[in-house]
């Protein structure tokens, strides 16, 4: 799909075999924090946005991934979108991307799923699309906050451990035993932390 920086807005499939394991397991982990990750889009984010494997553009519950679209080059929401004005490309435009690159294709599925698309994008992006045009050549930044206890910290200022802490946060659990510990022994609950230390 040629993505460079978009693939942070996109939650891949397990199955995919292109990727090597290292990298899977850091987009898994991403995955995991997502809830805690603030994006502050722009209109150019927005046109660079993926629009399939990303969890922001969801049928029925689930993000949509169709490979005839994506043999065609529409991998981006730029790619249904005029270039010079404001709006959504014609149906046929986007039939014809795809009968460049496919020898039989449903032109009635191709529509249908197309008219899908432009419905399951969140509203202020298609507000935006409709109001502003793209513009290739504006340079673009992502804007990453990450939000733990209850404090905002720019992605890129994040350390190593305090991304571990978030993601533990997410996988671990505080023990049960811990409460009943302390009604037995009648004691603090940090009391218990220093018997593990020594």
């Amino acid at each position: 799909m040629n993505l460079s920086e978009e693939i942070l807005f996109m939650s891949l499939p397990e199955n995919l075999k292109c990727i090597s394991n290292v990298y899977k397991e850091i987009f898994k982990g991403f995955d995991l924090i997502r809830d805690d990750i603030e994006f502050d889009l722009g209109t150019e984010n927005i046109y660079d946005q993926p629009v399939f494997c990303n969890p922001n553009v969801l049928y029925d519950g689930k993000t949509v991934i169709w490979y005839d679209f994506i043999n065609a080059g529409i991998v981006q929401v730029k790619d249904i979108c005029y270039e010079v004005i404001e709006g959504f490309l014609p149906e046929m435009a986007i039939v014809e991307m795809i009968q460049n690159v496919t020898n039989h294709c449903d032109i009635n599925n191709i529509v249908k799923r197309y008219n899908i698309l432009k419905v399951i994008l969140p509203k202020e992006w298609t507000e935006i699309i409709h109001k502003n045009n793209h513009r290739r050549n504006v340079s673009r930044f992502i804007n990453i906050n990450v939000i733990f206890k209850d404090k905002l910290s720019e992605f890129s200022m994040c350390s190593t451990k305090y991304l571990y802490l978030l993601l533990t946060n997410k996988l671990c659990q505080h023990p049960i035993c811990y409460k009943k510990w302390t009604e037995v022994f009648q004691i603090e609950e940090n009391a218990l932390c220093k018997v593990w230390k020594t």
